[in-house]
């Protein structure tokens, strides 16, 4: 489920230029609305049960505390007015909770490109010993029709079987998905 995750993060990093416009614009819905993202982040990724969340949960804990005062001395710096020593902390805590989305998202990506190595040496065996079918659509059907064809070449068996214990169905779908449009494609 992995490929869900990320692309729940995707979609939330997708929505922070507005967040980021409203700041340089001086709206004052900055913060009430960086608020709410992350707290859209926090129920989105809460059923990943990824560590993740929580630390989205304490970034939006502190932006709240920035309602009462609360600085890092190494962010302001010199003289300011309050509202603009808040605007200036919650853009950097909205910056450290898109950092910690990123590196989430890079994990999974990384983590995923080994599997894809996999997937492709086994498409690269299978095609070998029979042509992969060609479709007009990459349906699900059709990835579930691939995946069982990957099976039947005998050197494929091992990595087969490795890859349908590691990887869950949507994520090896996912994968093989990519893979497949990328091949049909050229």
């Amino acid at each position: 489920m992995l490929a869900v995750v990320r692309e729940q993060i995707v979609e939330q990093l997708m929505g922070l230029p507005a967040i980021v416009d409203q700041y340089l614009s001086h709206d004052s819905h900055f913060v009430g609305n960086t608020l709410r993202w992350m707290r859209e982040t926090e129920e989105k990724l809460q059923s990943s049960r990824l560590p993740i969340t929580s630390e989205i949960s304490t970034l939006r804990g502190l932006v709240a505390a920035t309602d009462e005062g609360y600085t890092e001395p190494e962010v302001v710096t010199g003289q300011r007015s309050s509202r603009k020593t808040r605007r200036v902390m919650v853009m950097h805590l909205l910056r450290k909770a898109e950092q910690a989305l990123r590196e989430q998202a890079t994990q999974i990506d990384r983590e995923f490109d080994d599997f894809k190595d996999k997937l492709s040496q086994l498409l690269a065996v299978s095609s070998s010993k029979k042509a992969i079918p060609a479709s007009k659509a990459i349906d699900t059907l059709y990835i579930d029709k691939i995946w069982e064809l990957l099976k039947e070449a005998p050197e494929n068996k091992n990595l087969y079987f490795y890859i349908q214990a590691r990887l869950s169905e949507t994520d090896r779908r996912y994968l093989l998905q990519d893979l497949l449009h990328h091949l049909l494609k050229s």
